[in-house]
């Protein structure tokens, strides 16, 4: 995977939100430890109803209350990883407080998927269920 300042495929160097195009494009580098997708929305209920396969359910209240999943998650994953974020869509409130707590924990958020879980379904992108992150796409 390039570095951030080098994007050449997709031309997403430097682009704070990331199209559902560009996002299934980043999906090819879960399985290979170079790319964590995260679900902010702090709906644990809908995490577990659908998402990107190979999400990590990760939302600032996780951060806030301590949750030993997001301390887990600080400890284990090298801040050099290239982390993407998405919640239910829209305003992305929850995608951008949850790269804010990642921020203040040293981590660069490259990327925001702003059409969320919302436009994940509707254009029939692919879907894990319940608690665990599920396969990444290959």
């Amino acid at each position: 995977i390039p570095p951030p300042d080098a994007f050449a495929t997709e031309d997403i160097a430097g682009q704070e939100f990331a199209s559902f195009e560009q996002t299934m494009w980043l999906l090819n580098f879960v399985a290979t430890g170079q790319v964590v997708v995260i679900d902010a929305r702090h709906d644990a209920v809908a995490y577990e109803a659908g998402h990107i396969p190979g999400a990590l359910r990760l939302s600032a209240d996780m951060f806030d209350d301590l949750d030993p999943a997001a301390e887990e998650f600080v400890i284990n994953t090298p801040v050099e990883t290239r982390v993407v974020i998405y919640c239910g869509g829209g305003e992305c409130d929850e995608s951008i407080n949850t790269r804010n707590r990642l921020y203040d924990r040293g981590f660069e958020v490259y990327h925001i998927f702003k059409g969320g879980w919302e436009e994940w379904t509707a254009k029939r992108g692919p879907v894990a269920t319940g608690t665990d992150p599920g396969e990444p796409m290959p």
